[in-house]
């Protein structure tokens, strides 16, 4: 991708990012996404249809950053450790969103690119596992870590991970049965 193209889009995402920071979902605007990037609002659908292709767009940028970073561990601890790290490490954002108006948009679509790095790491190990076993997964692993966002304990992160990680390796482990 041109240098100019690749530094409009990363503009706009980071845009996003600030705004999210300080809005509801709900609040932010394409024309504000465009004013805080410095970008016209022509440029801004060049790139992008949507402000959901931009989350998505900078959603998929993240995970794609952290696939380096997960190679160390990949497999199921390896991505439910990274996404508790990662909720974790902007641990105000994080509760922000998750309270906000919108956190069903932006939590649900974090989760569904998330669910497919899991399902594909998944199959890695058991081919009889299916995206609907890594959306359970993800669910629960979500739900779980806003439950946890009330208190942030942060003595409690090593816990939170093993048991994260514990609860979601027996289910794949079958000690869930599918009834497919």
């Amino acid at each position: 991708m041109d240098r100019r193209l690749a530094k409009t889009r990363n503009s706009l995402s980071h845009a996003l990012f600030v705004l999210m920071r300080l809005h509801d979902w709900d609040d932010i605007s394409v024309q504000d996404i465009c004013d805080q990037a410095n970008v016209a609002r022509s440029s801004f659908y060049t790139h992008f249809g949507s402000k959901i292709a931009l989350l998505d767009h900078t959603i998929e940028n993240s995970l794609a950053r952290s696939r380096e970073a997960r190679k160390a561990e990949s497999g199921l601890a390896g991505i439910l450790d990274w996404t508790v790290d990662h909720v974790t490490a902007d641990r105000n954002f994080f509760t922000k969103v998750a309270r906000s108006q919108g956190a069903h948009v932006i939590l649900n679509r974090f989760k569904t690119a998330l669910c497919l790095e899991l399902e594909l790491e998944l199959k890695r190990t058991n081919p009889s596992t299916s995206r609907l076993h890594a959306s359970y997964i993800l669910g629960g692993v979500f739900d779980a870590l806003i439950f946890w966002s009330t208190t942030w304990k942060t003595n409690q992160l090593q816990f939170v991970k093993a048991e994260i990680i514990a609860m979601s390796a027996n289910m794949v482990a079958g000690r869930y049965v599918s009834q497919d």
